[in-house]
């Protein structure tokens, strides 16, 4: 049988696969989870993944050793500093450039702020835990100055024509690029604060196998608020997320203008098919016809978002060429988009 994987985040792969260990000490349909077990594999997870914290009574409910947490610690934060590289335009992430973009990540993952209440039990297969979340602003104050920190670099290529220059000399600029936005977010740590607090529901359910897991959606829906991301930064003039010009807004509802920002926003970090960005809006709440409109008007190259997705899944895991391919049409990708994706990568 194949593997399939539902549209997720890098982040949300490194959350899927921790929640396959967490099962393994409940599996069996014989065996009950409690509330209290529940409640506690929810701390758990969230403490390991943002804050790297797992105590011996964890580790033993998820039957994994201190090393393996340790692993997925480190490899949700190199998952976020892929994120963290395409907000801030990027395009170059060298050994040192992640290895300080993980260092910063740390430090502001330590802040975060999260109260697990306790799990309610819906029916015999299904609890739902709330989590009260307080998102993160440091990304928003560094979006507010960020010209302001880039005008040294700005006066120092007064002149020169970026998109003249060769492959070497703009990986140069890049990394100073690079510097200057990393920088910036380390100045802004001491007066990094909290956003209005907000309430999400996590589901932890078990399947036809007996094994419970926690619902991948709604730790996407938790992951995505954690640090707050407003719309891209600049970079050679170019943008990551912006409004498509040809678009006439004041002629779209507000729903549909609403979700084609909110389309926008999730194109500037992650990559989706044209069926994938509608599916994800409606799971937002926005209805057929907004997501729809916000698919057809944000200006994105399927063949590329293609592209960028086969990369994203070889980040994580291996596939075969067949399997690449498959594993881009089911999500949403056509054939030819697919095979283009899989070309991109070097099939």
């Amino acid at each position: 049988m194949k593997t399939r994987l539902k549209k997720i985040t890098a982040i949300a792969m490194v959350l899927a696969a921790i929640v396959i260990l967490s099962s393994c000490s409940f599996g069996g349909a014989s065996e009950k989870m409690t509330a209290s077990s529940v409640t506690e594999l929810v701390q758990g997870n969230l403490d390991e993944i943002y804050l790297g914290e797992f105590d011996d009574d964890y580790l033993d409910m998820v039957d994994i050793t201190r090393d393996e947490a340790e692993e997925v610690y480190i490899t949700g934060l190199e998952a976020e500093a892929e994120r963290f590289a395409s907000f801030f335009a990027i395009e170059y992430m060298t050994d040192d450039i992640k290895e300080q973009i993980v260092d910063l990540l740390k430090e502001i993952y330590s802040h975060a702020s999260y109260t697990v209440e306790e799990a309610s039990k819906l029916d015999d297969t299904t609890y739902a835990v709330r989590v009260l979340l307080e998102p993160l602003d440091i990304f928003q104050l560094a979006y507010d100055s960020y010209e302001e920190a880039l005008e040294p670099l700005y006066e120092k290529y007064a002149g020169t024509d970026i998109s003249a220059m060769t492959e070497e000399e703009y990986q140069v600029y890049d990394a100073e690029w690079a510097q200057v936005m990393i920088d910036l977010c380390r100045d802004k740590l001491p007066d990094m604060g909290y956003m209005d607090e907000k309430s999400i529901v996590i589901q932890v359910i078990q399947d036809d196998d007996g094994l419970w897991t926690i619902s991948q959606d709604d730790f996407y829906t938790f992951d995505e608020q954690v640090l707050y991301y407003p719309t891209g930064v600049e970079n050679s003039g170019e943008t990551t997320s912006s409004e498509n010009e040809d678009v006439d807004v004041e002629s779209a509802s507000l729903g549909e203008q609403n979700a084609l920002e909110s389309a926008l926003s999730y194109l500037s970090f992650s990559s989706f098919s044209y069926t994938g960005l509608i599916d994800q809006l409606e799971f937002e709440g926005y209805s057929l016809e907004e997501a729809t409109y916000a698919a057809d008007n944000c200006g994105a190259d399927w063949y590329e978002q293609a592209a960028k997705t086969a990369q994203s899944y070889l980040d994580v895991m291996s596939f075969s060429r067949q399997g690449l391919i498959e594993q881009l049409e089911y999500e949403g990708f056509t054939t030819e988009q697919a095979e283009y994706g899989a070309k991109a990568v070097g099939y």
